[in-house]
């Protein structure tokens, strides 16, 4: 490994914090992600914004690589900041910068984020200043392992006063939301996102900074409404269940704190509204949609499915996703088995 440019762990972690098989005779540059991913994405994009802006600093809690601020390592040292395994002081830093003017983006897992739950309430949301939040890890790991499940986040930051969460599916999403942000958020904003690359976008995908978008059909019985990364089950079980004659309409939260009314508008006039979440259940974006569902005289049936054990053992992303029935199969298995109780006959649009 020395011989191609690879200096041994013990003088390089960083690069060494968690190793995947590989290939001695094609390693890749061991400072650059070899494939696509929301990591590179977001650090690729936030350095194109820092040449923009002098104010934009990085800071990271000893998780350059991991998070993708290498990028802002290599064309802006002077704002790049690891403070070392202290995530605590990473966001009541961040809160300082912002204090004398500068626009501080922490990159940070979502499991190391709960470390700083106390520091975002007393240091960023009552202070009342801009701290941008790049939320790395959301949702379902992975091969991350058990400890490291990002379903906790959505649910305690909207406990947190004065905060705006964007989650996008795509990169496309997350270049233009992360963007926003830095430009026009404030207070405590985040951008929170999965680990590893984008799935499945359907062709009548658009990104889009508004609070919510709708596809599929304006009027119908089913709705179906999600965010993150796992629109794009969503998006397949649409199609799916189209195919099988029952027509779907499809609600993409872009921002899920604070909740747009709107969303919450466009599926009054639905007999049944399913919410299919990558996160934890209890006090997750999910009962929050069912609150303001409810205080708005909704009259038909709402089924809720998240995360209710977060404890969740070490697998492939795909292997979790499909045994908590949030993959396409899952979710459309749900609809049917649901819907077919309350009047619709499955058997009759399957023959």
């Amino acid at each position: 490994v020395k011989g191609k440019g690879f200096k041994p762990a013990e003088e390089n972690p960083g690069e060494f914090h968690g190793v995947s098989a590989f290939d001695l005779d094609h390693m890749p540059d061991p400072d650059v992600a070899p494939k696509a991913s929301f990591s590179t994405e977001f650090g690729k994009t936030l350095a194109a914004l820092a040449s923009k802006d002098e104010r934009i600093c990085a800071i990271t809690a000893a998780m350059k690589y991991g998070t993708g601020l290498q990028y802002m390592y290599r064309r802006h040292p002077e704002r790049f900041f690891d403070v070392g395994m202290a995530e605590q002081h990473a966001v009541t830093f961040a809160a300082g910068l912002a204090s004398q003017g500068m626009r501080p983006v922490v990159g940070i897992y979502s499991t190391f984020l709960q470390r700083s739950y106390d520091e975002l309430i007393h240091d960023v949301s009552l202070q009342n200043v801009k701290v941008i939040l790049a939320v790395d890890r959301a949702g379902v790991v992975g091969e991350d392992g058990k400890t490291h499940q990002g379903v906790f986040d959505a649910a305690y930051l909207q406990t947190i006063p004065n905060t705006t969460v964007y989650s996008p599916a795509y990169f496309q999403e997350l270049r233009e939301q992360l963007a926003f942000l830095v430009r026009e958020g404030k207070g405590l904003c985040a951008i929170r996102y999965p680990r590893g690359k984008e799935l499945y976008k359907p062709s009548y995908f658009e990104s889009s900074l508004l609070p919510f978008t709708v596809y599929g059909p304006q009027t119908g019985e089913i709705a179906l409404v999600t965010y993150g990364r796992i629109f794009s089950f969503a998006a397949e079980t649409a199609e799916l269940l189209g195919n099988l004659g029952y027509p779907v309409k499809l609600v993409k939260l872009n921002r899920i704190i604070p909740m747009d009314q709107g969303a919450v508008q466009a599926v009054l006039g639905c007999k049944w509204v399913f919410f299919f979440e990558e996160g934890v259940e209890q006090g997750g974006i999910g009962e929050h949609y069912a609150s303001l569902l409810q205080n708005s005289g909704f009259a038909g049936r709402f089924f809720l499915r998240g995360i209710r054990d977060p404890f969740i053992k070490h697998a492939p992303m795909y292997h979790s996703l499909e045994e908590l029935g949030l993959n396409a199969d899952g979710m459309k298995d749900c609809i049917l088995q649901s819907v077919c109780e309350k009047g619709f006959d499955y058997s009759e649009k399957t023959d």
